[in-house]
Order: C-alpha cells, then sequence, then structure tokens
C-alpha cells in the first residue's frame, strides 16, 4: 500500500481518542491534553465506556456513538482489544490509527489479527508502542510529548518513542522546528519505507531526520530511501550496532540510498545547519579567517585530520590582503586578523579572498572580544557573503554574548557554529553527502561487460551440490573464481595461510536484511585493518568508493589511491560482484590477495561454500539484492521516423 492513507495521520479533520480515562496518569488522557493543548481546530472525540465528560469534552461510551467518522484514531486500550476496536474503525470509515499499546504485549497472533481487521479498509496502522505523530504548522499533537514542537522545515522519523521525544524536546530548547515528527514504534503496517515515501513528497519537508534501528524490508526501504534522498536532505542515525561486518554493510546501504550518516544526535542537527544551508561543494578546499592565529589553526587542524588538503591563496588575493594586513603576520593557513579586528576589517578581508578560486568555502572566525560589539561583525560577515559567490561559515567562539551574532547568522542563512571543530565536520558532511549523491546515481547493470564463461561457472557448481559437497575443492574453486577472470597463484591455499601473507581479502557477506554484500578488506602493515563494503551489482564508481572507504589511503604504504593498484583492486571487486549475482547458491567467499603490485592480482588464498536453493525458490540470483540493477535486458531498438533509436 505505500505512502496510502498517510496524509490522514498529519492531517486528520476529526479524531477519537479510544481509551482515556480519567485518571491523570492515564495515556489517553495525556493525549487527549495535547491535542486540546496544541490548538487543534478539529474534532476530537474521547471514547470510554465509563465516563461521559473529560476534561470538560464530551465523552462517548461507544464508537457506533460518535456524531461523524473520526478520520485518525488514537488506540490506548490493551493489545488483546486492538484488533476488534480496529475492525470497528475501519466499519465506520475510519483511514488511520495510532496504537499505543504496549509493543511487548503484541505477539504475532495478535499483530496479525490487527492487520487482518485493517487490510479489507486500507486502514493504515501506526504502531504498537508508537509515541505518536506532530503536524507543529497543523496545531497537531497525537504524541507523548507534552510540549509539542516548533513549526519547522524538518521531519524528524524515529523507530524509538523515548528518542522521538527527547529529541523534540532538546530541538524546541534550541530554537529548531519540525514539519512532521513521527515515532515508529512496532512498525506491524506502516514502517520507515512508507513514511520516507510519505515524507519525500511532503511540501512542508525540506530535510528528513530518521533514527532507525531495524530495517524490516531492504529493498522497499532502499527504493523509499533513494527517491527521498533525490528531493532533499536526508540524514540517518541508526543505534543498536551489532559487529563490524554488518555495520560495514549497513553503511553501504546509507551510501547507496544518498543519504548522510552521522554517529551522534549532536551530529544530526550540525548536519542539517550545514546541508539546509551550504551549496554544493566539490571539495577544492577551505580558507580560514579569524581574530587570533589560535582559533585559525584549531579550524586548519581539524580541516586536516579529516582528510581536507592545504588551500593556499592565490598570488591576486596576496596582494589585495597586503594592503589591509601587515605582511609579518600574513602567514598561510589561517589568515589571522587582530583580536581587536573591527567589522571593516572582517568585511574587507571576506571581499578579498571570496573570489579566490584555490576555495570554495570560506570559514569566518569571530573569539569573543570587548572592542567590537559581535551584531557589527555578524552584519559586516552577512554583507559580505551577499556579495560573494563562494559558501560562507561562521563560528562564534564564546558564550551567551555572542548570541545576537549566531542569531543575525542564522537569519540570513548562514550557517553559525560554536566551535572550529564543529564548522569543519558540518563542511565534511557536506563533502561526504555530495559523494553519496553521486552513488545514488549509479545504476549497474546485472550482466558483466566482462568475458565470463558463466556455463563453465554453473557446471561447476552444479556438479558438486549432485555429488552432496558443499564444500567446493580447491582446485574447483580456482576453476570457477577462473570462469570469472580472477587469477589464482601457482599454489593458492585453502585457509592456513600466514596473514603477513595476505594483504587484501575480498569475501562475502550475507546480511539478514540487505542480502549479499562484497566484504573488502586490506591489512597494513602496522597491524591495523579496514573493512568495507558495497552492494552488487556493482560499477567501477561503486568500487572506487569501497577502497576509498577501506581507508586504503596511509593504511599501506605500497598502495596509493592514483597508481595501478586501486585499478586492479577494482577490477577484481567488478568480478566478485558478477560472480554473487549470477551464482545465487555461493553462501561462502573468501579470496586472499598479496599486496597489488604491477602485474595482475592472483589469489593466494580461496575458499568456495555452497548452499543449495530451497524448494520453493527460483534460483535466480537477482531475487536476494537489495538494489534492483538496470534492466538492461528491457531495452530495444526501434525506428522512428526512419532514424534508429534506442
Amino acid at each position: 500500500m505505500s505512502a496510502r492513507n498517510l496524509q490522514y495521520f498529519f492531517s486528520p479533520q476529526s479524531i477519537a481518542i479510544i481509551g482515556a480515562s480519567e485518571r491523570a496518569t492515564s495515556i489517553g488522557t495525556c493525549m487527549l491534553r495535547h491535542i486540546a493543548g496544541a490548538g487543534f481546530t478539529g474534532r476530537v472525540f474521547p471514547v470510554n465506556p465509563k465516563y461521559d465528560l473529560l476534561d470538560g469534552i464530551k465523552t462517548f461510551h461507544s464508537l457506533d456513538q460518535l456524531p461523524e467518522t473520526p478520520e485518525l484514531a488514537v488506540i490506548c486500550t490493551p493489545a488483546a482489544t486492538v484488533s476488534r476496536i480496529i475492525g470497528q474503525l475501519g466499519d465506520l470509515g475510519s483511514k488511520a490509527a495510532i496504537v499505543l499499546s504496549d509493543t511487548a504485549d503484541f505477539h504475532d497472533s495478535l499483530q496479525q489479527a490487527a492487520l487482518h481487521a485493517a487490510r479489507p479498509h486500507m486502514l493504515r496502522i501506526l504502531g504498537p508502542g508508537s509515541a505518536g505523530i506532530m503536524t507543529p504548522a497543523a496545531w497537531l499533537n497525537a504524541s507523548l510529548v507534552a510540549g509539542g514542537a516548533l513549526p519547522g522545515r524538518i521531519a524528524l522519523l524515529a523507530e524509538s518513542g523515548a528518542l522521538a521525544c527527547g529529541l523534540t524536546d532538546w530541538a524546541s530548547s534550541q530554537g529548531i522546528g519540525f514539519s512532521k515528527v513521527v515515532a515508529l514504534g512496532g512498525s506491524i503496517d506502516v514502517d520507515v519505507g512508507d513514511m520516507l515515501d510519505f515524507l519525500a513528497s511532503d511540501v512542508d519537508t525540506h530535510a528528513i531526520l530518521l533514527c532507525a534501528e531495524h530495517i524490516p524490508h531492504a529493498r522497499k526501504f532502499m527504493s523509499a530511501a533513494r527517491a527521498a534522498a533525490r528531493n532533499k536532505p536526508t540524514l540517518i542515525l541508526r543505534s543498536g550496532l551489532s559487529g563490524t561486518v554488518p555495520d560495514a554493510i549497513f553503511d553501504a546501504a546509507v551510501r547507496r540510498a544518498g543519504m548522510l550518516r552521522v554517529f551522534s544526535t549532536d551530529d544530526l542537527f550540525s548536519a542539517v545547519e550545514s546541508l539546509s544551508r551550504i551549496r554544493p561543494l566539490d571539495g577544492r578546499g577551505l580558507l580560514v579567517i579569524s581574530n587570533g592565529r589560535g582559533p585559525g589553526l584549531m579550524a586548519c587542524d581539524a580541516w586536516m585530520r579529516n582528510g581536507g588538503k592545504p588551500t593556499a591563496l592565490s598570488t591576486d588575493s596576496v596582494g589585495k590582503l597586503s594592503q589591509l594586513l601587515p605582511v609579518e603576520k600574513m602567514e598561510f593557513p589561517p589568515i589571522a586578523l587582530p583580536a581587536n579586528a573591527s567589522a571593516q576589517l572582517y568585511g574587507q578581508v571576506m571581499e578579498a579572498v571570496s573570489v579566490d578560486h584555490g576555495a570554495d568555502a570560506l570559514l569566518v572566525i569571530h573569539a569573543s572580544s570587548a572592542l567590537e560589539p559581535c551584531a557589527d561583525i555578524a552584519n559586516a560577515v552577512v554583507a559580505a557573503a551577499k556579495r560573494s559567490g563562494c559558501n560562507i561559515l561562521s563560528v562564534w567562539l564564546g558564550g551567551k554574548s555572542l548570541e545576537p551574532a549566531r542569531r543575525i547568522c542564522a537569519d540570513a542563512g548562514i550557517p553559525a557554529y560554536i566551535s572550529p571543530e564543529s564548522a569543519v565536520c558540518g563542511l565534511m558532511q557536506m563533502l561526504d553527502f555530495k559523494c553519496n549523491q553521486n552513488l545514488l546515481m549509479q545504476v549497474p547493470p546485472a550482466v558483466s561487460a566482462d568475458i565470463v564463461d558463466r556455463e563453465a561457472a554453473h557446471r561447476i557448481v552444479e556438479a558438486a551440490l549432485r555429488d552432496g559437497s558443499q564444500r567446493v575443492s580447491l582446485t574447483k574453486s580456482c576453476a570457477l573464481l577462473a570462469a570469472y577472470g580472477i587469477k589464482a597463484g601457482d599454489q593458492p591455499q585453502e585457509r592456513d595461510l600466514s596473514l603477513d601473507t595476505i594483504a587484501l581479502t575480498i569475501s562475502l557477506a550475507i546480511d539478514p536484511v540487505f542480502g549479499p554484500a562484497v566484504i573488502l578488506k586490506l591489512s597494513g602493515k602496522n597491524g591495523r585493518t579496514e573493512t568495507s563494503a558495497g552492494l552488487p551489482p556493482l560499477n567501477m564508481v561503486l568500487a572506487q568508493d569501497m577502497v576509498a572507504h577501506g581507508g586504503l589511503a596511509g593504511l599501506n604504504e605500497g598502495i596509493h589511491e592514483s597508481d595501478s593498484s586501486v585499478d586492479q583492486i577494482c577490477r577484481v571487486l567488478l568480478k566478485v560482484s558478477h560472480l554473487l549475482t549470477d551464482v545465487p547458491e555461493l553462501a561462502e567467499l573468501e579470496i586472499g590477495f598479496p599486496q597489488p603490485g604491477v602485474k595482475e592480482m592472483c589469489a593466494v588464498r580461496v575458499h568456495v561454500l555452497l548452499k543449495p536453493n530451497k524448494p520453493n525458490e527460483t534460483g535466480d540470483g537477482l531475487q536476494r539484492l537489495a538494489i534492483c540493477p538496470y534492466p538492461n535486458e528491457l531495452e530495444e531498438t526501434i525506428s522512428w521516423q526512419g532514424r534508429r533509436c534506442c
């Protein structure tokens, strides 16, 4: 059903609260008071057989007594009663229901009963265990957040009700508003994919914050996430990590979906600040202006630690600055102004360097000073930014005395941070987001452009399974790899090989949600290892991204991102990707290589394990992929007005 009827959660004309009681601690009573207190302009119908009046609002003893059909229902009753109530709501014509009943009480049979009662009526269920929803601009607070939320352009979508409530409350204290707030709960019907699909086309939502613990349906999630990320910045915070490889696969899925992953609630909102205000970057560099060299050096150090490269000023910019600053103080980077720099000097220096083509972002730092009003400096920054063609970021290093400056910049659309490190973090997030948007557009085909011998591969697999041997012999494993152009050395081994000999491992991991993934593991001479993952099918762009996220640069002295070693690794990754899609019986695959060199990579360790398809499986390797490949088999050439067109 995808996003069908989800609009009734956010803009209902009437709401029934089923299970509201007179007790002040009742969830239903809290919900009733929150809806009424937010100024909801529609009709509210409390339903409880024990009361005639609740909080001064007429209360109905049963659903059949309601004067009209409620478009949205909030169910606060025990889990065992939910399916019956949903059936009654469906008969009345209701379109959506929020179930607050505890998820722990909703065992499988109760879930199925609720879904069975809802489906004939196309009624959508949010929950169980949901903390509700909010649409602040429509004065709707059908949630357990007492203070509601401020109106804004960001949608918050969280699986955990406690996290949704906590983030909403914190955001209100920081002046951050929301277009929609959704606490999904147990997601027996409406899940994260449905909500992403809805929010992708919501005109009031300009950015999406997603806090997820579980992804129930990989293809549905990836399809919805890719659609959402194409239209608006989509950020994801994952909790409940359970191991390096699963997290690497999740990270690969996030990158392929074009989303930006953050690792803390602080990063979640600083990333929104960056993505909603900074124009696209190309990674040329960063220029830093600060009153005093120390704060500027902090920003430059953070930039370098995060992979940024030194940025040199052009000769033209140096000439302009020499007329504004003493020559002996012109050490770059950063551009250090006097501690008591005036607003006029800030503006003049910004004008001098803002057209420098060596960088596409300018970071202006002001440490608190009693000699110059911060508001005057902020106004100068805003005025210079309006005339500049580059991205301007600001840092106001101090306490409450600098709040006026932060507010002036924020109102003008200039990101305002509290520290140099947070500003650099926001900038790096923007660069990561741009990279992920490029990955989003990659739709590789399933069929390899390389010459492969699929028939030989299938014969090896069928023979092994026919003999009842799931573990493929070393000789046949090498033959299977050879069918896809992956060479083995003169004396490859299966397992017992010294780790000192293996510099690079490419393997298969099957995630219970996202299916098969290609795993790249690189070992450095210092004993440190890095792991990255990619979801097949891959192309050269996606393989290069895997190598970049594998920490290859700087981890192993013999491998550099610009040399032929990277090209060799990427080509092997592509061949393994096609092997995974062509042979669905592959259960385990591990190929160990020595350090890549000028010659073609040859495996020195090979391990292959097969698993027969279940009787109800089609055997199509594409069915288990989280991302559908480009359907090149559907391409055809037609003639149009005497021309042949594809």
